[in-house]
């Protein structure tokens, strides 16, 4: 047999790490308290049998098609879930080793399409990390995180992050200009009382940032059980964009306009070796918008109270 390549090796060893990591995510909710809940999207309770993931089965909604864990861990447990698997709580689909220059590559397009509505003023990053978003963002932005398990990198230590849950941080009503959330709302143990509170902190027309898990996309739709986003208990909610437009709606916010993620021109291989893979840009934005990629969104706080 000729030797792999330098892409198939890596690509085998990191199904290989997914295999064992699943094994490990299986064991350890199997020894759980777990909570039945109805759909965090829509709060229907109608909803059909999908696929099991680590052990954990993973129900449709009837009524807004997302997708989520109706079993889920109690909310006091997921710290110590994050603690134990930290590298499933960046939310990068399938990639369990941290790429520090791919994570600020990832964070200057992020500012770049934030700048579109938002160029100063209070940031909050909702699931900070290792804070390279919060790093670049402090360019134009007084920056502020929040994580229950931040793993900031060194050169990041020094701003200014709350470790625990957005519903503690006591922020002040219309505190920000801008809240970020990347990669999050799946971790979420209630989506909806999450942005509820974002809503509150945010001042009236401030922006939303908001990227997850794309139900809608074709990975999802060609093959769930294949789909390793699907990672229960560190991933909770993948929400159709039906669903994630519609709680939106519901905490108070109007859709503003949708990209492709930034990470889409790195997943091809062929790409990530050249500084002008942007230019195809404009293509992965018409593809997400058929659902053949994922969207990140932009929304804006409305006047009043949500419905």
């Amino acid at each position: 047999m000729p030797p792999l390549t330098d892409p198939l090796r890596k690509a085998f060893e990191a199904a290989v790490d997914m295999a064992g990591l699943e094994e490990e995510l299986t064991l350890m909710g199997s020894e759980l308290p777990v909570r039945e809940v109805p759909c965090p999207a829509c709060g229907s309770v109608s909803f059909d049998p999908a696929v099991v993931r680590n052990g954990f089965p993973i129900v449709r909604c009837r009524s807004c098609k997302s997708l989520y864990v109706r079993a889920r861990p109690i909310e006091e447990s997921l710290v110590g879930i994050y603690e134990r698997f930290p590298q499933l709580s960046g939310g990068r689909e399938g990639q369990l080793i941290d790429d520090p220059v791919e994570g600020r590559w990832e964070a200057e397009y992020r500012l770049f399409r934030l700048n579109e509505f938002a160029t100063s003023g209070r940031l909050l990053d909702l699931g900070c990390g290792r804070g390279d978003f919060l790093l670049v963002a402090s360019r134009d932005f007084e920056v502020f995180g929040v994580d229950l398990v931040p793993r900031l990198r060194p050169d990041t230590e020094m701003l200014n992050v709350f470790r625990g849950r957005l519903e503690d941080a006591t922020f002040p009503d219309g505190f920000f200009d801008v809240v970020t959330v990347v990669e999050t709302l799946e971790h979420m143990f209630d989506p909806r009382r999450t942005l509820g509170v974002i809503h509150r902190i945010l001042k009236p027309h401030g922006t939303l940032l908001l990227q997850t898990g794309d139900v809608d996309s074709m990975r999802a739709r060609l093959n769930l059980k294949t789909w390793t986003y699907l990672q229960p208990p560190v991933h909770l909610n993948f929400f159709s964009r039906e669903a994630l437009g519609r709680l939106a709606a519901g905490a108070g916010f109007e859709p503003l306009r949708s990209w492709s993620f930034g990470r889409a021109p790195r997943r091809f291989p062929i790409l990530r070796q050249r500084g002008s893979a942007e230019v195809l840009r404009a293509a992965l934005d018409w593809a997400a918008r058929v659902r053949l990629l994922g969207e990140m969104h932009a929304w804006r706080r409305k006047d009043g109270m949500p419905a």
